[in-house]
């Protein structure tokens, strides 16, 4: 039995992409008024990208990470 591509991939059945929100960061800043920041799963992307080309990771180079990758 052959199944249709967009079971292999859940995000494809569900209409997913990368502009989706990965996150919000809530802060009240110094004025006290509460506020958001959207990060969509592309900026996390593009992170990860630039910390590779920065650092010269590649596939036999292993990375530990102290800070959140979301902050």
């Amino acid at each position: 039995m052959q199944l249709p591509a967009a079971n292999l991939d859940p995000r494809a059945a569900l209409g997913l992409t990368s502009r989706y929100l990965a996150y919000v960061i809530h802060t009240s800043g110094s004025t006290g008024t509460p506020k958001g920041v959207m990060a969509e799963h592309l900026r996390l992307i593009n992170l990860g990208l630039a910390r590779n080309r920065a650092f010269g990771v590649c596939s036999n180079v292993r990375v530990v990470q102290f800070g959140s990758f979301g902050f």
